[in-house]
């Protein structure tokens, strides 16, 4: 009987937290970089910054042109981006 008791108090215990979880406010900005003819340009280097706090994160686009930011905050942000031998606007 102790047990059967023990599993209704787990199950209460479980359902009551479940929903005290907080909601994750963190975005993702993933993208790819081509060149004029459509095609995609690896090992490009990418600076996001956050304009408000100026930190910054960097990644690099992969062998599709492909990149991704992970985990960002709120708030506004300027990408750049530069590459040996392209010419940045």
């Amino acid at each position: 009987m102790a047990s059967v008791w023990n599993s209704i108090a787990l199950l209460t215990i479980c359902s009551i937290i479940t929903p005290i979880m907080a909601q994750d406010t963190s975005a993702t900005l993933a993208g790819t970089i081509t060149d004029p003819s459509g095609s995609a340009i690896a090992g490009v280097k990418l600076t996001l910054l956050n304009t408000s706090t100026a930190i910054s994160a960097t990644t690099e686009t992969n062998t599709l042109g492909q990149y991704r930011f992970l985990f960002l905050n709120p708030g506004t942000y300027r990408l750049s981006a530069e590459m040996a031998g392209f010419l940045g606007l």
